[in-house]
């Protein structure tokens, strides 16, 4: 909503936009993936997620947010990646 409410007023002066990276594969997330379940409810979640194979590397998330940023969006915008 921020995102959305700044890209509103500053259209024109600048590009306001926020990046979703979704889940990335960093040694806080494989921690967090690590607990007991009866500790940290997600860790079931987090361990599935990395089993499926649904987490990006760094890498990936650098180079998308790149090519994002090299690209003029809409003011306001969230881009998911």
């Amino acid at each position: 909503m921020f995102t959305m409410c700044a890209g509103t007023e500053l259209a024109g002066s600048v590009e306001v936009i926020a990046i979703d990276p979704g889940m990335v594969d960093t040694s806080l997330q494989e921690t967090a993936r690590n607990q007991d379940g009866k500790e940290f409810g997600l860790a079931p979640y987090f361990e599935q997620a990395y089993r499926e194979g649904q987490l990006s590397s760094p890498d990936a998330i650098a180079k998308r947010i790149a090519e994002v940023i090299d690209v003029r969006s809409e003011s306001g915008a969230v881009e998911k990646i």
